[in-house]
Formats: structure tokens, C-alpha cells, sequence
């Protein structure tokens, strides 16, 4: 009798045998994808996944591959042009993500346009110009979280460990979320760029209406507790 992980293997093996390229195994998100954005899948790949398939790992069977930094390098092929399959963080083809610092009105880096001196008395009398203080309301921000200790059990995704959530809270069976999830991660979506995304967001993103009303509705308290906790 075959065990489980050769059976997994060989079923993985006829699932993803690819039509196009003789002899390989490719993955594919959807049937109509180009050749040049399959993502070919060598004998680690398919042992791997075929292991996260025994070991029970979430949302992973032989239609949705397992998650982590070298799986998204695995399905992308467009971060494997200057590299191999298992590029990680730490490669030197990481680019890190920009931070945008937004510096508020009284920052004493601001444009030192705004201490010109101007004439505009009668007398000719030079003045420096004040301007005309205007009450700013204070900005609610809050720390980009990128990462939590309650995603360990997803790989760190966070964005995994949101959909999890979401099926839970509303009990869902379906297929819905784990479909929103794989758009998303098509998309490189992080949580934190999720914050106050309306309804319409989602649905550009090609995610189904009643899924994406559930996701706004519960979004932003999940999120704020991930910050408190």
C-alpha cells in the first residue's frame, strides 16, 4: 500500500501535468493564463506541497498550493526573471517596500517659502510675513503592522490569517474567501493596505460582492485588534 504523501504526489502530478510544456508539471491560476505565466513546479515543489497536503495545512489541497515567501516566488513568475525558485528575503533581488513619511504643517522641515518677507505697508515698511494659523484637526494614525504573532500558524501571512478569521465569523463553507484570498495575493495585497478599503475596492480586485461586503464589515475591527493585542 502507497502512503499518503506518494499518493498526494501523484495526484499533484496529474492535476498540474502541463499540456503545453512536454513533460512538466506548471501550475496555473486560471485555465487562461499565457504560457509565459506558468509557473513550473520541479519534483521539491510538487514533495512539498504534496507533505502540506498530508500534514493538513490550511486552505492548501491539490487545487491551492501551500503559502509562504518561497511559494510566492514559486507561482510568480515575474519574481523569477533575475533569480531562482527559492529566492527569499534575504536575496539581493529584495526590494523592501517604500515608507511615505508625511510631514505635518509645523514641522520644522517645512518650505522656507512660507518665512519670505514681502512688502505690502503703506509706508513701504518691510515686514515678515506670519501666516494665518488655521486649526488642523489632529491625524488618527496608526502603526503598519506586518507582522503578528497569531499569523505564525499561517506562515506569517497575514492576509491568510484574515481570511481564516472571516470564515469563521461568518461560518462560511464555500469557496468564496479562499477565491478573495488568491486575488488578493495575486495582487501583492498586504493587510495594511487593506485599511478603510470600501466595498469597491475588492470588487476591482475581481472579488465576488457578497464576500467583499463581508470583508469591509469586518476588516477594520479585526485589524485594530491585531494593533491592540
Amino acid at each position: 500500500m502507497r502512503d499518503p504523501h506518494t499518493l498526494e504526489f501523484q495526484a499533484l502530478q496529474t492535476r498540474w501535468r502541463c499540456t503545453t510544456h512536454h513533460g512538466k508539471f506548471c501550475y496555473k491560476r486560471h485555465d487562461e493564463i499565457t504560457a509565459s505565466e506558468h509557473s513550473e513546479l520541479d519534483p521539491k515543489a510538487l514533495s512539498d506541497w504534496a507533505t502540506a497536503i498530508v500534514n493538513k495545512t490550511h486552505f492548501v489541497d491539490v487545487d491551492n498550493p501551500p503559502r509562504s515567501l518561497e511559494w510566492d516566488t514559486i507561482l510568480n513568475p515575474r519574481r523569477r526573471k533575475s533569480s531562482g525558485p527559492y529566492e527569499t528575503l534575504g536575496s539581493q533581488h529584495y526590494t523592501p517596500p517604500a515608507i511615505h513619511v508625511h510631514m505635518p504643517n509645523n514641522s520644522p522641515r517645512r518650505s522656507l517659502q512660507s518665512n519670505h518677507r514681502y512688502y505690502d505697508s503703506p509706508t513701504g515698511f518691510v515686514a515678515n510675513h506670519t501666516p494665518t494659523r488655521r486649526r488642523v484637526e489632529p491625524l488618527i494614525s496608526s502603526p503598519i503592522l506586518l507582522e503578528h504573532e497569531s499569523w505564525a500558524a499561517f506562515d506569517g501571512d497575514g492576509l491568510k490569517a484574515f481570511i481564516a478569521h472571516c470564515e469563521t465569523k461568518f461560518r462560511f463553507t464555500g469557496t468564496g474567501f479562499q477565491e478573495a484570498y488568491l486575488k488578493l495575493r495575486d495582487h501583492e495585497i498586504h493587510p495594511d493596505i487593506m485599511r478603510g478599503k470600501p466595498v469597491e475596492w475588492y470588487e476591482a480586485k475581481g472579488i465576488k460582492s457578497g464576500i467583499a461586503e463581508r470583508m469591509v464589515q469586518s476588516f477594520n475591527k479585526w485589524y485594530a485588534k491585531m494593533q491592540q493585542e
